[in-house]
């Protein structure tokens, strides 16, 4: 009888314990899909901001270190190709376990994100002092940056973060348009304005 009541508790526990990872699953997948929806917004407010600046920019050397700046999310294009591969092989029945390694992903984007931020803010001390030397540590921080894209693939082991952080990639990837428009403009800038675009780019942003 002992025998009995010990799987009787036993089946119990593994009922609650399938529970438990079904609920952390909904969670993540709530979670996540919740915080698309919030950076869909920003993406649209993040397109018309570009536009805004690319009527006020009017120096050649703006537009160049912002079309490097650009350059490096472009880059997420080939992850994103590599995010698709994976998110074939991954597998449901790791939800608890692939939650657990999202929020670690989340933690290292967000630490991308903040180190992007700034290199833009260095971008702007570029185009003022005119010191391009400064691209050569910005190269390096963009290494440092595709070293941590490489790590959340490693770490992502469930399909729905995966399709979650692929629509975070595209957003970078339209970014590419953008890098053609200022591309253009940047044959029509003019460097004799570069003070007055600099300070209207400055209020801009």
């Amino acid at each position: 009888y002992r025998w009995v009541d010990f799987w009787r508790e036993a089946t119990d526990m593994r009922n609650k314990m399938t529970k438990i990872a079904l609920r952390i699953q909904n969670i993540a997948m709530a979670g996540a899909w919740a915080r698309w929806e919030e950076m869909a917004r920003e993406r649209k407010e993040m397109r018309v901001l570009i536009t805004r600046c690319l009527q006020k920019m009017r120096n050649k050397a703006m537009a160049g270190a912002f079309e490097r700046w650009l350059e490096m999310a472009a880059e997420a294009k080939h992850m994103r190709v590599l995010l698709q591969r994976a998110a074939t092989k991954l597998r449901k029945k790791e939800a608890a376990a692939a939650y657990y390694r999202w929020v670690d992903f989340w933690r290292e984007a967000t630490d991308m994100r903040n180190k992007m931020t700034k290199i833009a803010l260095r971008i702007q001390n570029i185009a003022m002092a005119g010191a391009w030397a400064r691209w050569e540590e910005m190269a390096r921080e963009r290494k440092e940056m595709r070293v941590l894209i490489t790590r959340c693939l490693q770490k992502m082991r469930n399909k729905a973060m995966a399709g979650a952080f692929e629509r975070w990639l595209e957003m970078a990837a339209e970014a590419k348009h953008m890098r053609v428009l200022l591309q253009r403009a940047a044959t029509k800038l003019r460097k004799k304005e570069a003070a007055a675009a600099y300070y209207r780019w400055v209020d801009f942003w």
